[in-house]
């Protein structure tokens, strides 16, 4: 025979305080979900929206070619020999971050180029690349934003072919002095030549040209 108490088994479930409390998390847990997703939510918002609202900062920094160029690694070996025999061993000199230059001399001027230790086999030519007998000068700018480089602006003579004849670079055989702006890797579409003779704060002018194409870019 059954003992009954004339209550429903049911009605002692919602007794338990174990039952109210796993009730309580159950209810709870929806609630702390959507907290911690609205959260996490407004952080990644707040990261996207600061870098957004970073402040692009345009900058120069500058290099001097005239000064602290040392022989080559990769050729070093040759050095003695190519002393010997009256050639110049190629040289390199100190850039920014991963940038540097490259210097390879020939009987009249020096050539002379960007590279990049982080892309081998990248190269930049300092030059208009016209053919032309041209030399440039010690001084390169580096175009940077927040400290990072992205275009360099160098300077540029160009000589008639009596200078290549005579081997005599002198301002009477310079058929023209320009403002080379070159974009560095990922920026290659920064490219213009001012004629300094003919263009008026060539430097600003040059500058303004690297710029925009950043900008282009973003």
């Amino acid at each position: 025979m059954y003992c009954t108490t004339g209550i429903s088994p049911l009605q002692y479930i919602p007794s338990f305080p174990g039952y109210i409390a796993l009730m309580n998390h159950s209810l709870r847990l929806p609630a702390l979900t959507a907290a911690l997703l609205m959260a996490y939510g407004a952080v990644g918002a707040d990261a996207v929206q600061a870098q957004r609202n970073r402040k692009t900062v345009f900058g120069s920094t500058y290099t001097n070619l005239g000064t602290g160029w040392k022989t080559d690694p990769r050729f070093a070996a040759n050095a003695k020999e190519d002393e010997k025999y009256g050639r110049d061993t190629p040289l390199v000199h100190a850039g920014i971050r991963t940038y540097s230059f490259t210097e390879v001399s020939s009987a009249i001027a020096s050539h002379r180029s960007i590279v990049s230790a982080s892309a081998p086999g990248y190269s930049l030519d300092l030059a208009k690349g016209k053919g032309e007998l041209e030399v440039c000068r010690d001084t390169v700018e580096w175009r940077t934003v927040n400290g990072s480089p992205f275009a360099v602006i160098a300077r540029v003579e160009t000589y008639d072919e009596a200078a290549t004849l005579s081997g005599r670079l002198t301002p009477a055989n310079r058929t023209g002095t320009y403002l080379i702006v070159r974009g560095l890797r990922g920026y290659e579409h920064i490219k213009a030549d001012i004629n300094v003779a003919s263009v008026r704060h060539a430097n600003v002018r040059a500058r303004a040209i690297a710029d925009a194409g950043y900008k282009h870019r973003e």
